[in-house]
């Protein structure tokens, strides 16, 4: 009974039995299903790609054209045949040396060789300054017997050479140009064949001197006191200047010359001598 069964079951479908409405449902169903997700398919594949993104142009380095070499500019410096900056002054420069007896002698007082290189193009003369800013500011000790000046005592400026409109052609002040001996009284202040002549402060110095006293121009080398504990410091300062003479008037000063200067400096060095007349002092080798 049982094989019977399933033979039955086995031929259902074969001898034109109508399949049941439930079953025909789920067939068009599926039927369905599959021909839209086919229909996905095609679309996806037959479709429009997505563009790729372009790629991004290469950039080219501009480089920059190579530029000449430019000149460089001059600098104004100033040189001295007869002494090193930072180096000892000779006596020959000197207004006063040691003494083989007794403290000071009389030196030949010339005036060093001082020269320039590098001014500016609009440069219309030269001015040239030495001054020593190591002068003790009280005089009382200063060269006296038994008495020392302290190296620590204040100290104050005092002018050597005052020489202005010196020639916009020149290149230097030769030695023995604007001094070559001790003056008494004085050399003239006032034009000169290398320039014009201001009043230094010797002038100061020897006013209540009656075989001294008088108008000291241009150059009169170094005399610091002979038991001073500090090495003075003598610097020579030339000044460019844009301008062929100075609105200084006769007779002038650091301070008149300096206030015609105010605002003509173009450029401007320095070169600086040592020198003591105390023998407990050492300088460098040379003087």
């Amino acid at each position: 009974m049982f094989n019977n069964e399933r033979g039955k079951n086995r031929h259902f479908l074969c001898e034109g039995q109508r399949e049941p409405d439930i079953v025909l449902a789920m067939r068009i169903s599926v039927l369905r299903s599959l021909v839209v997700f086919g229909l996905s398919l095609t679309v996806f594949a037959c479709g429009p790609k997505p563009e790729s993104a372009a790629p991004e142009p290469e950039t080219t380095q501009v480089r920059e054209a190579p530029t000449a070499p430019t000149a460089a500019t001059p600098v104004f410096a100033v040189s001295s045949s007869s002494w090193d900056d930072g180096g000892p002054i000779p006596h020959t420069n000197a207004f006063c040396i040691p003494a083989a007896e007794g403290h000071v002698g009389m030196g030949t007082n010339i005036n060093p060789e001082i020269g320039w290189s590098g001014a500016p193009e609009d440069t219309k003369s030269f001015a040239i300054i030495m001054h020593d800013p190591d002068v003790p500011s009280a005089l009382d000790d200063v060269n006296q017997e038994g008495k020392i000046v302290a190296e620590d005592l204040e100290r104050i400026t005092f002018v050597h050479w005052l020489l202005v409109d010196v020639p916009a052609n020149a290149t230097n002040v030769e030695a023995g140009a604007d001094s070559d001996a001790i003056t008494p009284k004085g050399k003239p202040p006032g034009p000169t064949e290398v320039g014009n002549r201001g009043i230094n402060d010797y002038t100061k110095w020897f006013a209540a001197d009656e075989n001294m006293a008088g108008d000291y121009g241009g150059y009169d080398g170094p005399c610091p006191p002979w038991n001073d504990e500090r090495v003075h410091h003598y610097v020579t300062t030339v000044y460019a200047l844009d301008v062929e003479k100075l609105e200084v008037g006769e007779k002038f000063t650091l301070d008149a010359a300096q206030a015609a200067m105010e605002g003509h400096v173009l450029a401007q060095a320095s070169i600086t001598g040592l020198y003591s007349l105390n023998p407990s002092v050492t300088l460098p080798a040379g003087q």
